[in-house]
């Protein structure tokens, strides 16, 4: 794609998208102080985007935006405009969505067709009317024009000029697409039903409640027929719902905070990240008034009546609710969070997560389960936290070593749901290899004895070499069935077994790592092979109780994706 080309145009004015034109201040805070040398800066800084292009100077005076201390840039206004003009180009064209609808006339807008719009409005501000705003805003945040100010600048004038609204809702009947919303045959149907009326009321609340001119809705502004644009959405969605001026969520079930739990919003896979993304949210109901009246300052997110009853709902802990920071080192609680969520395609209950961990995977529709183990093979060579193992139940179709999807990270009995957020952080340096994956443990050998009681299996009970000072755990396997009472037998295996600690305090200089009495921890069960070891499934994450403090050498385990030999 081409960029468009600029020029600096001084003869018509252009106002601020937010703010009135403020008054000119007086002649002799345009007088330039001696200069940079222009070769010199040419040749340091050909970039206007990236340099630091503005050195401020004052008249002797104790209040530093006072009229004769007013920063003045000792290089050409013309340069400010230029930085000014890229910032917007950038902005346009790496920030926001691939299409938009434009809320004048509900008409679907490309980026090139919104920069044609807008380059006049920035090309043709007045020398003068530049100079004030770059004032004020240095002004309003008590901080001398610099170059790093005139950068941060741009962007917020970028960002409030070509603010826009995006849109999440359950979709439903006669959703406005992108092909009929686009479509050049003459006369062009006029869309109608449901969907459309939901999408006007969207346009209408953006304009009129927080004066967005464009606005995101997944229905129309994606063309899923090109591979290249629905991958590149999959992977943006996350940024454009943060970069969003606001998040219009329609609830189509909720009147009240009391219908959330009953709304199917609140148990989708997409909506996750759109309680997490936005700097800003608001709810509204199936009639389109506000969940609540009031407005805070950054929307329902600081509305504590809504916040609490989102946490009742998801679980997610009100802190992330209002701030959130997308991480690898959260694996454990967004997995948990995600592992109710339900999602049509099968591959987005992992792409719908990419976001949240800040990470990236190709997109490809039709590989149905191999989505989540693409994405856990991405996080194991990511993390740094020993939550990541952090998991029970069924495994991967394509790694005995790796969960098979979310809610196995939901498996952690009452009594240790804070086991993986202990203060311990293991060996951070784990990855997945052709073999398997390769952790670093604290390993304890143990002996298993079965528990049968009239032929049923009914308990198995794992016991560590005599002198550890760890509680022995019991892994039950019911039945279902009524047990005859009869006396219980046990039967020694004869295979080799182990269990290695994950979360154990920080492995010291010489390859040791300690565990804490009194300490909760959490392990892995494994058995040999002839080339490494085999993760055993367990209902729940294993939890220890630890009695007394221990130090031991970390051991280098390989967790094979399948069994190859004993």
């Amino acid at each position: 794609m081409s960029q468009p080309t600029t020029h600096s145009n001084n003869t018509t004015t252009g106002l601020s998208p937010q703010s009135p034109h403020q008054p000119t201040q007086p002649d002799d805070v345009d007088n330039h102080l001696p200069s940079t040398d222009s070769s010199l800066a040419q040749t340091d800084s050909p970039n206007p985007i990236s340099s630091y292009l503005h050195q401020i100077s004052y008249a002797a005076d104790d209040d530093p935006f006072s009229e004769r201390r007013r920063p003045v840039a000792t290089t050409s206004i013309s340069d400010a405009r230029q930085q000014l003009v890229e910032a917007c180009v950038d902005y346009v064209f790496n920030s926001l969505p691939t299409h938009l609808v434009r809320v004048a006339d509900m008409t679907i807008v490309t980026r090139n067709e919104i920069w044609d719009a807008e380059r006049s409005r920035i090309e043709n501000i007045l020398d003068d009317e530049l100079r004030d705003m770059r004032y004020e805003y240095s002004k309003s945040l008590g901080w001398h024009f610099t170059g790093f100010l005139e950068r941060s600048w741009c962007e917020e004038y970028a960002k409030d000029l070509f603010k826009f609204a995006i849109f999440s809702h359950r979709w439903g009947d006669r959703e406005p697409l992108f092909q009929e919303m686009t479509t050049k045959v003459l006369p062009r149907p006029i869309p109608s039903g449901p969907g459309y009326e939901k999408l006007h009321h969207l346009c209408e609340k953006a304009q009129t409640d927080f004066r967005c001119r464009y606005v995101w809705s997944d229905t129309c502004c994606i063309n899923k027929e090109s591979s290249s644009e629905l991958e590149e959405a999959i992977r943006s969605m996350y940024r454009w719902y943060s970069l969003a001026n606001v998040c219009i969520v329609h609830l189509g079930q909720s009147l009240t905070v009391d219908d959330f739990g009953r709304d199917p919003w609140f148990t989708r896979g997409w909506t996750l990240q759109v309680l997490l993304a936005p700097s800003m949210i608001r709810f509204y109901g199936k009639d389109w008034n506000p969940i609540c009246p009031q407005l805070p300052k950054h929307g329902d997110k600081d509305n504590e009546v809504i916040t609490r009853a989102i946490t009742r709902v998801t679980g997610i802990p009100e802190i992330h609710l209002r701030r959130f920071h997308p991480s690898c080192e959260l694996v454990a609680e967004i997995m948990t969070w995600s592992a109710t969520r339900k999602t049509t395609r099968i591959e987005d209950r992992a792409y719908a997560l990419l976001g949240l961990f800040d990470i990236s995977i190709p997109i490809a529709y039709g590989e149905g389960h191999r989505a989540f183990y693409r994405l856990t093979v991405a996080l194991a060579n990511e993390c740094l936290t020993p939550s990541f193992f952090a998991w029970a139940g069924r495994h991967s179709d394509y790694s005995n070593a790796l969960p098979a999807s979310p809610a196995c990270y939901a498996r952690v009995g009452p009594d240790s749901q804070d086991i993986a957020q202990s203060g311990d952080t293991g060996h951070p340096l784990y990855e997945v290899t052709k073999l398997g994956v390769v952790v670093k443990l604290l390993v304890f050998r143990v002996h298993r004895k079965l528990t049968l009681r009239g032929g049923f299996h009914v308990g198995t009970t794992w016991y560590f070499d005599e002198g550890v000072p760890l509680e022995p755990f019991m892994i039950r396997a019911g039945t279902g069935a009524a047990l005859p009472p009869l006396v219980a037998i046990e039967e020694e295996d004869d295979h080799e077994y182990a269990l290695g600690v994950v979360n154990f305090a920080c492995p010291e200089p010489d390859g040791h790592g300690e565990l804490v009495g009194g300490r909760k921890y959490f392990g892995i069960l494994m058995m040999k092979s002839k080339w490494g070891w085999e993760k055993l499934s367990t209902d729940l994450v294993i939890s220890l109780d630890c009695s007394g403090d221990m130090r031991r050498a970390v051991e280098g385990i390989l967790l094979l994706h399948t069994v190859m030999g004993y």
